[in-house]
């Protein structure tokens, strides 16, 4: 401590949760001032002093990266006006949440805020998240979040990531009920959208694209008559036969001409439906039109197929799925 009460600065070192933080404060007259220069800091340290306080983050664990902070932050008794200046900086932060694997993780933070005569005045507000590889179920990759955090009413700017072979972004969504955005799904691969399937032995080609309106309402998101549909030329699926589908033909003719035709079906045009509910429920319709040769010839062919699935239970069966997570592993 150092200076006369009335012209007061203190220097001071706070060991909080595993961590140490360095910073000054310093009192003149009616004014106050906290500076915490740049400090370096563990997530994987701060993780682990956090658990006892956050049920949250019991499962996850994070394996390295770094945090760096710096804050400044003033307050006038007088003229009650208030200003903090913040920078986070987020490095190379790799780990799990449960089954959610993460890495590459960078956060770029940098807030400038000023609280006058009741108001907040916004100078600068810039949020910025990049995630290498995310495997939520489904592997994502490139994934960049642009935000504000706008006084605690956070605004996803854009987001974009990709997908299945292909690329997903949508862009002005606000993080709080009502919210309204278009998800816009391009170029993904059909035969890697059928390998996360409940059939991924089924054989296909074909890029999807789409366009899927999310709504958040106070019970989560939803989606309400989402489009998707197969580029020009089209593509093929081929359900190879197995000893179940042979055993269901023989009891089920109608199954088993279904199957014929899905052996070897050769579409021009696919397109399809998508409702997703709050609770994770969905319900998919497609119709596909094109030929089979090995049992139509030429003669044309059109294919309709329903499928209702929960999502969130689908994505959390393929996130403990050993083999399917050993595939990301060698490959990302």
């Amino acid at each position: 401590v150092q200076g006369a009460l009335h012209n007061l600065t203190l220097d001071w070192r706070l060991s909080l949760l595993n961590q140490t933080l360095k910073g000054e404060f310093f009192y003149v007259p009616n004014k106050l001032k906290l500076e915490i220069p740049s400090n370096q800091l563990s997530p994987k340290k701060l993780v682990a002093a956090l658990r006892s306080y956050l049920p949250e983050l019991q499962l996850v664990e994070i394996t390295s990266g770094d945090i760096n902070l710096q804050l400044s932050a003033y307050y006038d008794l007088n003229k009650k006006v208030a200003a903090v200046k913040s920078t986070i900086n987020a490095l190379d932060i790799a780990g799990t949440n449960d089954s959610v694997l993460f890495d590459g993780v960078t956060l770029d933070s940098r807030l400038d805020y000023r609280f006058e005569k009741q108001r907040l005045i916004i100078n600068r507000d810039k949020q910025q998240l990049k995630i290498a590889n995310l495997f939520i179920g489904l592997p994502l990759q490139a994934l960049q979040l642009d935000a504000q955090v706008n006084g605690f009413d956070v605004i996803v700017d854009h987001f974009k990531a990709r997908l299945l072979g292909g690329r997903i972004d949508f862009a002005d969504f606000k993080l709080k009920a009502p919210s309204d955005t278009l998800i816009k799904l391009s170029g993904l691969s059909l035969s890697e959208v059928i390998r996360y399937s409940a059939y991924p032995e089924i054989k296909s080609k074909g890029i999807i694209d789409g366009v899927l309106p999310l709504s958040l309402t106070e019970q989560g998101p939803v989606i309400k008559n989402g489009k998707l549909s197969a580029r020009y030329p089209g593509g093929y699926i081929k359900v190879p036969e197995n000893t179940v589908i042979k055993t269901m033909g023989r009891e089920n003719p109608a199954f088993s001409f279904t199957m014929q035709m899905l052996s070897n079906l050769q579409f021009d045009t696919l397109q399809g439906v998508l409702d997703y509910a709050a609770d994770g429920d969905s319900s998919l319709k497609i119709e596909m039109k094109g030929i089979n040769p090995n049992v139509s010839g030429t003669r044309p062919v059109t294919f309709n197929y329903s499928h209702n699935e929960n999502i969130l239970q689908l994505l959390k069966s393929l996130r403990f799925n050993e083999r399917l997570i050993k595939q990301i592993e060698e490959r990302y």
